[in-house]
């Protein structure tokens, strides 16, 4: 049959009160159990039967430059493209997922097609399906519409690179107009499988991520001592097949660059040297343990875990186990998995701002 636009199949949608979103990573649909057919449809002329019309990427190719151009004003970016392409380099992941100018300039809708055959094939297709629908049902429904799915040629599963931890320090430096200056530090982190990662999350909790100003970064640098108006951190966040990175981002004024990237330093310091006390220990498992529960209130948010867990192969008892691994993490486990993973000779250390290539500030280059 006709191959439906994006438009078309939205409208669809809409008038049943039903949504749908795409990625270059997968669909996905929403709508009543009593429309489960229209959904079952929609995927099947999403993942099968999509239609690349030539001005759509016309226009989603200026936007993305568009995006590009902005990005390059903004330090908080340059700042982070500047360390993945430096903690990552030699690994795909050094590359923006955005891409750069000349390569988003020489893309073709060729190249966009070329892209969905290779990976939209059923070898390499997950579908999760959650809702008011027997499962015995909605496995007639997909075989239905997707039995007679064959890719095109023979398949060759991708083979993720693994990124490997840097064995030396690596300063960044870029010289940019401001009041301002951006530090962003780390090194490649773990991925998504490691067993390391709820004592992982326990430290993150407390050292970098914990809201308000509950974390040691954000108590310590920004509020008692005031040397920068923004820090944060992860090691966890983005774990996927590949690991992400270890990474803490900040913001100072010029003239305290020196004493805030001090601060931080020390703060890690301090937690590799002592490690986390039993009382902050136990407030990030409660706090973890709490917004891990709370984070299934949805449809989609049950259909992005079993996604998950298929996706990383985490096991069907994946959240029993993370729950029981989360709930026993002691502060001499903490401190393990802290010295285990985070390296302080060996960092990727990106400074954006009033300096010279040294790292030194600039005189009369702080935008007044």
């Amino acid at each position: 049959g006709r191959r439906r636009t994006g438009d078309e199949i939205a409208g669809d949608l809409e008038f049943v009160g039903g949504q749908y979103t795409t990625g270059s990573n997968g669909v996905s649909v929403k709508v009543l159990s009593e429309h489960s057919d229209i959904a079952f449809n929609t995927m099947r002329d999403l993942l099968r039967y999509p239609s690349f019309p030539k001005e759509r990427f016309e226009k989603l190719r200026e936007d993305q430059l568009a995006e590009i151009e902005s990005m390059d004003q903004d330090p908080t970016r340059v700042a982070r493209r500047l360390f993945m392409e430096s903690a990552y380099k030699g690994h795909p992941f050094h590359h923006p997922g955005i891409g750069y100018k000349e390569t988003v300039k020489a893309l073709t809708l060729e190249d966009v097609e070329a892209y969905y055959h290779r990976l939209f094939r059923p070898e390499n297709t997950i579908i999760a399906a959650v809702g008011d629908i027997e499962p015995e049902e909605a496995i007639r429904q997909l075989r239905l519409r997707f039995s007679s799915w064959k890719g095109e040629g023979p398949w060759t599963a991708p083979k993720p690179q693994a990124a490997l931890k840097q064995a030396e320090p690596r300063p960044v430096t870029q010289t940019y107009k401001a009041q301002q200056v951006r530090i962003h530090l780390g090194h490649v982190g773990v991925d998504r499988r490691n067993p390391d990662v709820p004592a992982l999350r326990v430290m993150e909790t407390i050292l970098l991520t914990s809201p308000g100003f509950t974390n040691r970064l954000a108590r310590n640098v920004r509020d008692l001592q005031g040397l920068a108006y923004d820090v944060n951190g992860s090691i966890t966040g983005g774990a996927g097949i590949v690991a992400c990175p270890f990474q803490i981002v900040l913001g100072v004024e010029a003239k305290d660059k020196d004493k805030g990237l001090k601060a931080v330093m020390k703060e890690l310091e301090q937690f590799l040297k002592d490690g986390p006390t039993a009382e902050e220990v136990k407030d990030a498992r409660d706090y973890l343990l709490h917004s891990f529960v709370s984070s299934w209130e949805t449809v989609e948010d049950l259909a992005d875990y079993l996604l998950t867990i298929e996706r990383y192969g985490l096991g069907p008892d994946y959240a029993a186990d993370y729950y029981r691994a989360v709930k026993a993490v002691t502060p001499e486990e903490v401190l393990r998995v802290a010295r285990k993973y985070i390296d302080l000779q060996n960092l990727t250390t990106v400074i954006v701002g009033p300096v010279d290539k040294n790292g030194k500030l600039i005189e009369g280059e702080q935008d007044k």
